[in-house]
């Protein structure tokens, strides 16, 4: 009896932390989709704009100058998002800055382990190379 209600325990906590993590990463696809739609949209819109405009031949030069300002900084706003990913997964989900510090941790143990031994251990004696 005590071990079923144990094993019945270990299940509903498990169901919670899957709903939890379920939460968690249904916050990060909405964040994810609504910085893509506000990242993505001054593009898109200057895009149909310089359609719509294309047949106009008479346009200043000041015109021309801002019109290729605009579509470098449209261009960049479509370009600074999937640099910005990592920084909302990490602001988003509690379970995702803890796995990024779990696999940032394990990739600094290896590549500690693989140092050279004289490094680790300062007191160690070393042969001398030189003649």
């Amino acid at each position: 009896m005590k071990r079923e209600r144990r094993v019945l325990l270990e299940i509903v906590s498990q169901d919670k932390r899957r709903e939890k993590q379920d939460i968690q990463l249904l916050l990060i696809l909405l964040v994810q989709v609504v910085i893509l739609v506000l990242f993505t949209f001054p593009y898109m819109s200057f895009n149909f704009y310089l359609t719509l405009t294309r047949s106009v031949t008479n346009k200043s030069n000041d015109q021309l100058a801002i019109e290729s300002f605009v579509q470098i900084f449209t261009e960049m706003t479509v370009f600074i998002y999937p640099s910005l990913s990592f920084y909302l997964n990490i602001l988003a989900s509690s379970t995702f800055r803890k796995q990024f510090k779990y696999v940032f941790d394990r990739i600094l143990t290896l590549m500690i382990r693989q140092q050279p031994i004289h490094n680790i251990h300062p007191n160690r004696i070393v042969p001398m190379t030189t003649t």
